[in-house]
């Protein structure tokens, strides 16, 4: 058995979570359903690059794979049920509404969607005052 699913399992004898949310944290660990693009390639990371406007190499590269941030839409969205109702006013103050999170199905699909679209770049932003270049892929 993985390590995460033991974890879990460990978390609902314990009572700190119920079956509901033990049942959405191992279907993400799991993730059975990746649909294979068009060119046959899974589109398997979120990729940001920053360029020196002029430069061939990006001077920062941050990869994310998708599993993770699925993953980890869905373990925030459950476990934001445990944080106290002050904390949940302080981020609310800052213009946060955490209560969006708990559909996590539509995250789900949106992120499904995004992948089943194959690669291609969400924003590229240039920034003429730091003569830089900002790319975000799905690849």
């Amino acid at each position: 058995m993985k390590e995460e699913s033991h974890k879990v399992l460990e978390m609902l004898e314990q009572g700190k979570i119920n079956a509901e949310q033990a049942g959405r944290l191992l279907s993400s660990i799991e993730e059975p359903g990746e649909v294979e693009t068009p060119l046959g390639k899974k589109p398997r990371w979120l990729k940001v690059k920053v360029w020196d406007k002029d430069a061939e190499k990006p001077k920062v590269n941050v990869k994310v794979p998708i599993a993770l941030l699925k993953a980890g839409i869905k373990i925030g969205a459950i476990f934001q049920s445990f944080i106290p109702d002050n904390a949940k006013d302080k981020i609310a103050e800052k213009g946060i509404d955490i209560s969006q999170i708990e559909n996590i199905e539509q995250l789900d699909e949106l992120i499904n969607s995004l992948t089943e679209s194959g690669p291609f770049v969400i924003a590229q932003v240039e920034d003429t005052d730091d003569n830089e270049r900002v790319e975000v892929t799905i690849e």
